[in-house]
């Protein structure tokens, strides 16, 4: 076990040499003498992830700006929402709201994290280059908080259920989408026949342009720009993992510049401040799923209701690990009943770790089970209308007001077709599985560490004067 854990180091220490050494070549020359050192090593690194880290910051600045402050008027026949600055002001709510869905959200935090890294990167730089270990301590744990956050949103980006074209179709004729209607429709059309009404484009075409190619002219531009926003989104969730990856072999030479003791006598005291993630992740996620407007599964029952329900529960199983853990780490061991109390404190942690796993793995399985196949869900078309009101914030559904006696108009939303919502809901679950795997990680994570607080408060020998 030893020689494979020495490997698997000189591994990592070996590749992270190779990419410090020859990546930088593709925009800079490479110096001619080159410290093959850790520390050096490190540097380079540093540099690397901040240039990523800032070319990622300006893809999410790119895209505030398109949708935020380009964005124009629409043909006022189309238009048909009676407040637009209302509808304006719902739109930007969606982009930012947390829906678990929408790409866009996904990259614009993905430009956030790009600015803590590139900003974090530089300043700590310093505290490398002069082996400074409070300062070193301090990027150590910065990296090992922003790796898995900015794995997910990396993840997230690949748009395996094809999320994208709801999201192009159902958001066309909004002000926020005036710059990519210039870019994708014929000339001369963007406010005008490549602007309108989903359900009766035809009818609307001859009224107001005498012509009947306006729904050719619309769909041809949606296609260039699905295509566009496929390639767009890939390529982000690329260049994210490559950022991840030059995080995590920073990480790993830190780690080895600063030593192992350094290492889990920070990890012992600091353990509350590790677990914060994924408490804060359950809670916001759990919360989310089950209260969000906007989130699924709020709107499909009790089926699904458990898993958001289970991701509060974990949030408070990780929250007794982490309070656990802060007393084992302080309280210290005076005399033998001090570490019978200690044995105790540890094998109640394990014990939280292992109901912590249990639920983040039912979490995990039942989010890729339902997102791979969503025949148990067994949705009505009543219910696949009301959910579309729902997630629909760019007023695209039509029939979603309530009438003066309190019903819905018939149709309902429909606009919003039942694979519409299919995608979105196994959109959301896979961002569910995405986030249930990391913190499964991270309870294996703390399982380890409990065995290594175990063996040591076993080991511990009390001297009597």
């Amino acid at each position: 076990m030893e020689s494979s854990s020495e490997w698997a180091i000189w591994s990592k220490s070996q590749i992270a040499s190779c990419i410090a050494q020859y990546a930088p070549c593709f925009w800079c020359c490479r110096p001619e003498h080159l410290h093959s050192t850790d520390r050096e090593n490190l540097l380079r690194l540093n540099l690397l992830c901040t240039v990523f880290a800032l070319a990622q910051t300006g893809t999410g600045i790119f895209l505030i700006f398109v949708l935020f402050f380009m964005g124009g008027t629409s043909d006022a026949a189309v238009g048909e929402v009676t407040n637009e600055q209302e509808s304006d002001n719902q739109i930007k709510r969606d982009f930012l709201a947390p829906n678990m869905w929408n790409l866009v959200g996904s990259t614009v935090l993905l430009g956030i994290i790009g600015f803590f890294v590139s900003a974090f990167g530089l300043y700590y730089r310093r505290s490398v280059r002069n082996v400074d270990i409070l300062g070193s301590l301090r990027y150590y744990w910065f990296m090992v908080w922003i790796i898995p956050i900015e794995l997910f949103f990396a993840i997230t980006l690949f748009d395996y259920h094809r999320v994208t074209e709801v999201w192009v179709v159902h958001w066309w004729t909004t002000e926020e989408f005036t710059w990519f209607r210039e870019q994708f429709c014929s000339e001369g059309t963007a406010n005008g026949k490549c602007n309108g009404p989903e359900l009766y484009i035809d009818q609307w075409c001859i009224n107001q342009y005498n012509s009947t190619d306006c729904g050719a002219i619309q769909d041809n531009a949606q296609m260039y720009m699905m295509a566009s926003s496929y390639i767009f989104f890939t390529i982000n969730a690329v260049w994210a993992l490559i950022l991840t990856i030059l995080l995590y072999l920073s990480h790993r030479l830190l780690e080895n510049i600063l030593t192992t003791p350094i290492i889990r006598e920070s990890t012992s005291k600091n353990l509350p401040i590790w677990l914060i993630l994924p408490i804060a992740g359950c809670i916001y996620t759990g919360a989310t799923l089950m209260l969000s407007p906007t989130a699924i599964f709020f709107n499909v029952g009790i089926e699904l209701k458990w898993i958001a329900v289970t991701y509060l529960v974990s949030a408070g199983t990780f929250f007794i690990t982490a309070a656990l853990g802060w007393g084992i780490a302080n309280v210290p061991i005076m005399s033998a009943a001090h570490k019978r109390r200690q044995l105790f404190a540890v094998h109640l942690f394990i014990c939280t770790v292992v109901l912590t796993i249990i639920s983040v793995s039912a979490i995990f399985c039942a989010s890729l089970i339902y997102s791979s196949t969503f025949l148990d869900l067994d949705l009505s078309s009543e219910e696949v209308s009301l959910i579309a009101c729902k997630i629909d914030t760019a007023d695209s559904c039509s029939g979603c007001n309530k009438d003066n006696d309190g019903t819905l108009s018939i149709p309902v939303c429909p606009e919003w077709s039942e694979d519409d919502v299919v995608k979105v809901i196994c959109t959301q679950l896979k961002q569910s599985a995405i986030l249930a795997a990391i913190f499964f990680i991270y309870a294996l994570s703390a399982l380890q560490f409990g065995f290594i607080l175990r063996r040591h408060i076993k080991a511990y020998q009390i001297d009597y004067v």
